[in-house]
């Protein structure tokens, strides 16, 4: 996150940032503009090597991995396929497939004392 005196600033900062990219011309990043503030996230969907080497402009930079930390990776492109699995259940009494609007009650019902 980058704090600026003022919300142009930042906004001047955010398009320079938005140049760099992978070597394939991949953009790389999320940028949150919060006016005076930016949070900058790498949104890369390939292999993480794919940001070993990124382009600015006609500059290479180079082993940029080396300079960050990977914090987490997040599965933030949305697919419609997802899993779910409960080791408790048999496998008889399973279906193939569930909707997202049943896990919850699912999840809870393994909590739930049957009668």
């Amino acid at each position: 996150m980058g704090a600026f005196k003022k919300k142009e600033a930042a906004t001047q900062a955010q398009n320079s940032l938005k140049q760099v990219k992978s070597i394939d011309s991949t953009s790389i990043c999320y940028i949150d503009n919060r006016a005076e503030n930016l949070f900058y996230k790498i949104d890369y969907y390939g292999s993480l090597s794919g940001t070993q080497n990124l382009v600015f402009g006609e500059q290479i930079i180079t082993n940029f991995a080396a300079v960050i930390s990977l914090a987490s990776i997040e599965n933030s492109i949305y697919t419609t396929t997802g899993y779910f699995v409960d080791t408790g259940i048999e496998a008889s009494l399973t279906k193939d497939e569930i909707k997202l609007a049943e896990v919850y009650d699912q999840i809870i019902g393994l909590f739930t004392a049957k009668s």
